[in-house]
């Protein structure tokens, strides 16, 4: 274990934990650890001792869910602190590989994440944990709770013919040689967010859930569906920026029919062109001359992807900017996409969590 990790495992090997996670694979080499803690353990007091602003935690299926997401000092390290309030053992986790010095503390229980078999990694003092056996979880759709299915790389739910009818409802298509084609099929969750109809919303969760590309599809969809429209999608890093968005936009217009039709991406200033006259803008904004310039774009969409990331004054500034038409029957919307950490999490969780503001 790197000399690094020690400035959280030196709080951490106080208390009754297991790891669980891709750190079993490699634990040196993984980008988050995630670690478990049962219902007695204090977890405001660990927040405390890290200087981690405590939430309260939220309602998760069987109880409360607390968490805590703590960057390592000088790596690019995540340690994910889960805690839930039904949880009196390790036993009581149904969906987690919970191991401890070489342990499988619940065996026999489901595994959420994959693991290579029979690997076995070093601890502390010459201790070590062994990967058991992997019994794969099935993903449930969030309206059914039936399963998913990936069928030609798009998750459906396998269980009800409503649920997929709400997912085709919700997709992005076109028509070629007089076939029906999908350029994007949200999963019932991403749907449930296609559908929202609040004019702000916080879609709140860790990475990889697909809520980048939810949002980039629904500005896509709006911009084909109504004339002039205007949107943004912000990030405060430019390489995150390319990295999960300029990187595909070529690609979905030509896909959307290309130049011949009226559908261009401009790479030098990373703006969208629709044939319906509708423009989308895609940019950095991490500072104040940033911030001028997004005002100066009028537009009634604003997306503020990794929105912790923020300052929040930033964005409170760029959405009492946005505009609709009088007369249009648009509402102006700002959706803000993000993990539970960065310097703006505590200013979104009083607006949008608990409400206090």
């Amino acid at each position: 274990m790197r000399s690094e990790f020690w400035s959280i495992f030196s709080h951490l090997r106080e208390f009754d934990i297991a790891i669980t996670g891709s750190s079993l694979r490699d634990f040196d080499a993984a980008k988050d650890v995630d670690v478990l803690f049962p219902a007695s353990q204090d977890f405001r007091q660990l927040a405390r001792e890290l200087g981690i602003p405590y939430r309260g935690g939220f309602d998760g299926d069987g109880g409360k869910i607390h968490s805590l997401h703590y960057q390592i000092p000088g790596v690019p390290k995540m340690v994910n602190l889960f805690q839930k309030d039904t949880a009196h053992t390790f036993e009581d986790w149904p969906h987690e590989a919970l191991l401890r010095n070489g342990k499988t503390l619940n065996e026999g229980k489901y595994f959420s994440k994959k693991q290579q078999a029979g690997t076995t990694i070093a601890l502390q003092d010459g201790e070590t944990m062994e990967i058991p056996d992997i019994v794969e979880e099935e993903p449930e759709c969030c309206w059914c709770h039936g399963p998913i299915k990936l069928e030609d790389k798009v998750a459906w739910c396998a269980n009800s013919e409503e649920c997929r009818q709400k997912q085709r409802d919700c997709s992005f298509k076109i028509e070629k040689d007089g076939v029906e084609v999908y350029l994007f099929v949200p999963t019932p969750r991403q749907a449930d967010v296609m559908m929202a109809t609040e004019p702000n919303l916080f879609v709140y969760g860790n990475r990889g859930g697909g809520k980048s590309v939810c949002m980039r599809w629904v500005c896509h969809a709006l911009a084909c569906a109504i004339p002039g429209f205007k949107y943004a999608i912000l990030r405060t890093s430019f390489p995150e920026l390319m990295k999960n968005h300029l990187i595909f936009l070529e690609d979905e217009m030509n896909k959307m029919g290309g130049e011949s039709q009226g559908f261009r991406y401009h790479k030098t200033d990373h703006v969208c062109y629709y044939p319906n006259g509708s423009v989308g803008f895609f940019a950095q904004c991490a500072n104040d001359a940033d911030v001028k310039k997004i005002l100066g774009a009028e537009v009634a969409l604003v997306v503020f992807d990794e929105a912790p990331t923020f300052e929040w004054a930033h964005m409170r500034l760029i959405a009492a900017s946005i505009r609709v038409p009088t007369g249009s029957g648009l509402i102006p919307m700002t959706r803000y996409l993000g993990n539970p950490i960065d310097e703006s999490i505590d200013e979104l969780w009083k607006y949008f969590i608990d409400k206090d503001v």
